[in-house]
């Protein structure tokens, strides 16, 4: 069984920001001086994602110089409006957050990826 409890204190860590406990009341996940963020742990994802996180990974070592996104769009039935995500697999051990946080930023500038500041940000 996944220790998710761990996974967040290494999220955490990693971020340089900090866990908060589940006391039944809606509440992020973890948190940082500019973010906050929701934390999942899973046993398997669908093939199709981990396919989508490879082949980022191929493209990453045919381009080193440029960040390996997968991005999502989840489409429902006609007249509910599509969600989009974007995602980025990194290494706790080994990946700088703050580099990986500018690497988000200048993508959110895109027109077409939603980005979501702090009020007074």
């Amino acid at each position: 069984m996944p220790d998710w409890k761990q996974d967040e204190r290494d999220f955490a860590k990693w971020a340089g920001g900090q866990r908060h406990p589940s006391n039944g009341q809606v509440n992020q996940d973890l948190s940082g001086p500019w973010w906050t963020a929701e934390h999942k742990t899973f046993t398997a994802l669908p093939a199709r994602v981990i396919k989508a996180f490879d082949q980022a990974h191929l493209n990453f070592i045919k381009e080193p110089l440029k960040t390996p996104f997968v991005f999502f769009t989840l489409h429902f039935k006609r007249g509910i409006k599509k969600r989009r995500f974007i995602a980025l697999e990194v290494d706790v051990t080994k990946d700088d957050f703050e580099q990986v946080a500018r690497e988000l930023e200048a993508a959110s500038e895109d027109d077409n990826v939603r980005h979501i500041k702090a009020v007074g940000a």
